[in-house]
């Protein structure tokens, strides 16, 4: 079966061009979105997900990234190692500052802030709960 584009008129033609057509003042004019720190967040994850899979994890990315930078620890191993143990293993490499203490959130999930740099951006690491069951 050979695909036979339907013909329009060239008025339909043209005013679905002028729908699409967007003009360059048009687009000077919208606000321009501020800077983020993606690029870095882009840059820093496959150093972290090394660690963390040197330590019995998988690292998941959640979230925008617009404010911070949400990671989901999840053990993938029989006896990971302890979340403590895998923010250790972070600092050793990476110049960050752990902002307080973890925190159990839903469903048990342990949440770590690390501050990056002067505090202006952030990583939250969560671990999802070890379970131990018998295959």
């Amino acid at each position: 079966m050979v695909f036979k584009p339907k013909k329009i008129s060239e008025k339909a033609r043209a005013e679905a061009i002028s729908k699409i057509n967007i003009k360059a003042e048009d687009l000077m004019a919208k606000e321009k979105a501020d800077p983020t720190y993606i690029p870095m967040y882009c840059a820093m994850y496959p150093g972290l997900a090394k660690i963390v899979r040197n330590c019995g994890y998988a690292l998941a990315i959640h979230g925008s990234l617009q404010r911070d930078f949400d990671l989901v620890c999840i053990p993938w191993v029989a006896h990971p190692a302890e979340s403590h143990q895998v923010v250790d293993e972070i600092l050793k490499v990476y110049a960050l500052r752990v902002i307080g203490y973890p925190e159990i959130k839903e469903h048990g999930r342990e949440a770590w802030t690390l501050s990056i740099g002067f505090g202006e951006c952030f990583l939250d690491l969560s671990f999802m709960p070890l379970t131990y069951q018998k295959l």
